[in-house]
């Protein structure tokens, strides 16, 4: 495991770096209630996950159309706020699915992290561990998801024994992926996930310096895996978004670890910097925008700004 020197090291580094030429954040939230009050989802996006969250299953009985309708649907579902109903779908679709394939452990990955989403933490770490022992150790690719998956997981529940080992786990498989023929294609995508896992690790024992360093890593790879764009068809196009909502949750994390530093200017930079593409990514009444407009009413009312806090 990296130590704690070797991120000291780091942030050190960054303090050092040239800052960038980026104002303060206004000093009311007046432009973030505005957004919120006249926020107009796209018409033809909104209609098109409200027709994906409503279809009906398929007259087919074969298993995998049925695994993969479900998932799916599962999936918009999520992204208009319905997650109870994401979690049933997902269940269902975990009914239908082939165990140990690629596809069936990525769907067990979206339920654990949807049952976690919908407060049933036991069962979230219960299905991220059988993602992980179904998961064929030649796929190190979701491996690593799995182990990144689990060391957040058991963090979150306290069970800091298990989460330092998933972690160890994730580093172990982080280095048989460098030597991977897909690095280039993969390779920050799989750095941005493994910098993740340490940095949750270190914001459960309090070591926010070397959080902030981990999760601004995390950061900065996924946004230049980011740059690569989409792959072709429906399969590339769930990737990048869960890519984009990785992102997103990155940011999240590292507003949080400044804000447990006291660093609350630049720390609600990062939360309003998240907000505008929360809201059109998932729209308003999703867990994702909730959680950002708690981060930056919590970040506001540590600036003593109460009143302003209350109104997020």
């Amino acid at each position: 495991m990296i130590g704690r020197r070797f991120y000291h090291l780091v942030f050190l580094c960054l303090l050092a770096a040239p800052a960038l030429a980026e104002p303060p954040p206004p000093r009311t939230i007046d432009d973030v209630t505005r957004l919120l009050d006249h926020y107009k989802p796209d018409p033809a996006i909104a209609e098109k996950l409200r027709a994906e969250a409503d279809a009906a299953p398929p007259a087919s009985g074969d298993r995998a159309t049925l695994f993969r309708f479900y998932w799916l649907r599962g999936l918009a579902a999520g992204k208009i706020g319905r997650i109870d109903q994401q979690i049933a779908d997902l269940r269902r679709a975990a009914e239908h699915g082939e165990p140990g394939t690629g596809d069936h452990v990525r769907m067990l990955r979206n339920l654990a992290a949807a049952e976690t989403q919908g407060g049933n933490l036991l069962a979230g770490v219960a299905i991220a561990e059988e993602g992980w022992r179904q998961t064929p150790r030649k796929l190190k690719g979701q491996m690593l998801a799995a182990e990144q998956l689990l060391t957040r997981q058991h963090s979150t529940l306290g069970d800091f024994e298990a989460a330092r080992r998933h972690l160890r786990e994730a580093e172990a498989t982080f280095t048989l992926l460098r030597s991977s023929p897909r690095w280039d294609e993969f390779g920050h995508n799989w750095t941005a996930l493994l910098e993740r896992a340490r940095a949750e690790i270190f914001s459960v024992e309090g070591r926010h310096v070397e959080a902030e360093g981990a999760f601004r890593k995390s950061l900065s790879h996924i946004e230049r895996h980011l740059e690569r764009g989409a792959g072709s068809g429906q399969e590339g196009q769930l990737i990048f978004e869960g890519a984009t909502s990785f992102r997103d949750h990155m940011e999240r994390s590292l507003a949080g670890a400044l804000l447990a530093q006291g660093k609350l200017a630049e720390a609600e930079l990062h939360a309003r910097r998240v907000l505008p593409r929360s809201l059109e990514r998932v729209g308003r009444a999703s867990v994702d925008t909730a959680q950002g407009l708690n981060l930056l009413s919590r970040i506001i009312g540590e600036q003593g700004r109460n009143a302003e806090s209350i109104r997020l």
